[in-house]
């Protein structure tokens, strides 16, 4: 990943959606799933993790420590263990870890790559559709560990699929319009962001958090 980052500077950037597929699969891991399922509050503090890749780079470091400070994330609970894992998780995978002699060190993924704060204020989704699209595809078809003649059997539907949409785009039919509750949420969050500098308050990075995490889901 350093080699393409230096490789690639302007152009390696992640995918929002594969970002907040892996801290969903790290809730399920470390055992959230449950209570993220049931308790509406619980899932909302859960989804501000994902709210800061809609900060500045530069920003993110500094709202995350705000962010663990709180009480759902600081305080006793029930979950109090559960939770410090899954904080341990994204801060080591997405933010800095700690060398042998204490000092911080660049994480696997660092925050320039999976902002989506100036992709959005250019105009740019934050996801990868086609490659969403695709993903969801191939799960629904093949399933968990699925043997080898049902992947190849996946490999071949899906180009199948494929041969068809550029048969039908070639015969002068339009391509696939999102939906329009995507467009519409996709429009919310980048007046959001439009207004990132008015919702810190205080030197605060909550409220926009907050703003942030009542329109996404994992």
């Amino acid at each position: 990943m350093s080699s393409l980052i230096l490789s690639w500077p302007r152009s390696m950037r992640c995918c929002f959606f594969h970002f907040s597929q892996n801290i969903w699969r790290h809730i399920q891991l470390v055992g959230l799933q449950r209570i993220h399922n049931e308790d509406a509050e619980f899932a909302f503090q859960l989804r501000l993790l994902i709210a800061l890749a809609f900060l500045p780079s530069g920003s993110i470091v500094e709202a995350y420590e705000e962010l663990a400070d709180t009480d759902f994330y600081d305080g006793s609970n029930e979950h109090k263990d559960t939770i410090e894992q899954l904080l341990t998780y994204f801060q080591q995978t997405f933010l800095f870890a700690f060398d042998k002699n204490g000092k911080r060190k660049a994480p696997r993924f660092p925050p320039e790559l999976w902002s989506v704060y100036k992709i959005m204020l250019s105009g740019f989704t934050k996801h990868n559709y086609h490659a969403e699209g695709w993903h969801n595809r191939m799960a629904q078809f093949m399933g968990v560990h699925p043997s080898i003649f049902k992947f190849f059997s996946g490999i071949k539907n899906e180009q199948d699929l494929q041969e068809l949409e550029m048969a039908r785009i070639e015969a002068g039919a339009d391509p696939a319009v999102r939906k329009a509750a995507y467009v519409k949420s996709e429009k919310r969050l980048v007046e959001l962001v439009k207004k990132f500098d008015a919702n810190i308050h205080d030197g605060s990075f909550l409220p926009y958090l907050h703003s942030i995490a009542h329109n996404e889901r994992f």
